[in-house]
């Protein structure tokens, strides 16, 4: 038996945010709904947990963390919803999150996926995102993080992408796009969908009733680490290799190359992840061939022009300026 909506969240060893996120969605006021938990082998007692305190929901498990993208993409899979909201394990949803989505998806009539309003989850008066960004020098960013809650950011529009960890999405796109890709492993795998499904010609929108809270980094130790630092550089060269095409590639190589001189001072310069920076920028290397296959059908599937491309990615500069 199908339901409306399908939540599916990633779990490793998140158990102390598990009664926070599951126990605001049993407050949701639109009924509907199915959760299913993808648990990443948690040694935390996480799954002991979601079967003593959440029954209701399914609970899939891997024996080992596999990564975000083949959690999420297995819970697409056993999913019944005609609609799938994706949501990390560490945050606490409004109650009235699942109706406004519902209500949006259904009367927005060019959208085909939807970005909540993540606000941060101890400061609630400022923006954690509302939605993905992606600019000319090919580094992708959070809209409105860090910003004080107001003005232009209470007005619904168009986005380049919906964050995964609040990205609500018509179940039928991820048999027209494909799922995230697992190569990915974890981070910038919601980016490199997002960029797939613009280059089909799906539109995301922003809907800022839809309010989730999020702590961020919850199982992963935060921005700064060995993990993060690894697949943030690997995964951002990913996407480029994967989706811009290839007369932006050429136009836009300054720009590109001074995002990747950035992020250099950033991650080894300014916080001192020499090995991770480098392990990364060698692992993207090392998948060059592997991900310009994929480019290939990419860039054979692409409906949009390359002046609509080229003038979302602009639009997504304006984005950035408003936050700084």
């Amino acid at each position: 038996m199908s339901v409306e909506i399908s939540v599916i969240i990633p779990n490793w060893n998140g158990r102390t945010y598990l009664q926070k996120c599951l126990g605001s969605l049993r407050n949701q006021e639109l009924s509907d709904f199915e959760v299913i938990v993808v648990d990443n082998g948690s040694t935390d007692g996480s799954v002991e947990f979601l079967h003593r305190h959440f029954p209701e929901a399914k609970v899939i498990l891997f024996r080992e963390n596999k990564g975000f993208s083949k959690a999420v993409n297995e819970g697409i899979r056993q999913a019944r919803g005609d609609y799938v909201l994706l949501l990390n394990n560490d945050v606490e949803v409004d109650p009235g999150l699942l109706g406004h989505l519902h209500e949006a998806i259904t009367h927005l009539k060019d959208a085909d996926f939807l970005a909540c309003r993540m606000m941060d989850f101890y400061r609630r008066e400022l923006i954690d995102g509302i939605g993905d960004g992606f600019p000319r020098k090919g580094k992708a960013f959070r809209i409105g993080h860090g910003v004080k809650f107001g003005p232009p950011f209470d007005q619904s529009r168009r986005a380049f992408g919906a964050c995964a960890g609040a990205g609500f999405y018509k179940s039928e796109l991820f048999k027209e796009v494909g799922l995230f890709d697992e190569d990915f492993f974890a981070y910038h795998e919601d980016v490199d969908w997002n960029f797939r499904a613009n280059l089909m010609g799906y539109r995301c929108f922003y809907v800022p009733v839809a309010v989730v809270y999020h702590i961020g980094s919850g199982t992963t130790g935060g921005l700064y680490n060995e993990l993060t630092v690894f697949h943030n550089v690997r995964n951002m060269i990913y996407v480029i290799m994967k989706n811009l095409p290839t007369s932006l590639l050429l136009k836009y190589l300054p720009w590109i190359v001074w995002g990747q001189v950035e992020s250099f001072v950033r991650f080894c310069l300014v916080h001192g992840y020499w090995r991770a920076y480098f392990g990364g920028l060698s692992s993207a290397i090392r998948g060059t061939g592997m991900m310009l296959k994929k480019r290939k059908e990419i860039q054979r599937r692409r409906r949009i022009s390359i002046l609509e491309l080229e003038q979302l990615l602009i639009a997504s500069e304006k984005e950035r300026k408003r936050q700084v």
